[in-house]
C-alpha cells in the first residue's frame, strides 16, 4: 500500500512587535473603552492615534490584531475597534490588497452589528 504524503506542519503565525509608545497608546485606549470614557476614546482616536502613526508606522502596517490580542486585550469590542484603526491606516498610508479590503469590509460589518445590538439592549 502506498503511503500517504505527510501534511506539512502548520506554522504558527509570528506575532508582530509593538513599539512601546504604541503599546502605551493601545493600553490607554483599551482602558478608556472598558470604562466607556467617550471623551478619552475620542481624544485617543482623533489625536493620539495620528501622533503614534507618524512616529512608528509611517508607510508601514500597524501590528496585526493577533499581536494586539496577545499583548493588550483580546476583548472582541476592543479588537474590532483596533481593526478599524488598522484598516483606516492601510487605506490612508499604505496600499491595501484584496485580503485587506475584504477584511476591512468584514470588520466594518461586525462594528455596525455591535452598534445595532447595543442599541437594541
Amino acid at each position: 500500500a502506498a503511503e500517504k504524503p505527510e501534511k506539512p506542519e502548520k506554522r504558527e503565525k509570528r506575532l508582530d512587535t509593538i513599539p512601546e509608545s504604541a503599546q502605551s497608546f493601545l493600553d490607554r485606549l483599551e482602558t478608556a473603552m472598558k470604562n466607556k470614557n467617550v471623551a478619552d476614546i475620542h481624544k485617543y482616536y482623533e489625536d493620539d492615534y495620528n501622533k503614534i502613526k507618524e512616529q512608528n508606522f509611517k508607510g508601514k502596517r500597524w501590528p496585526q490584531w493577533e499581536s494586539v490580542a496577545a499583548n493588550v486585550s483580546d476583548d472582541p469590542t476592543f479588537l474590532c475597534f483596533y481593526k478599524e484603526l488598522y484598516y483606516r491606516h492601510l487605506y490612508t498610508d499604505c496600499t491595501p490588497n484584496f485580503e485587506d479590503r475584504r477584511g476591512s469590509w468584514e470588520n466594518y460589518r461586525e462594528l455596525v452589528e455591535m452598534v445595532i445590538l447595543d442599541l437594541e439592549e
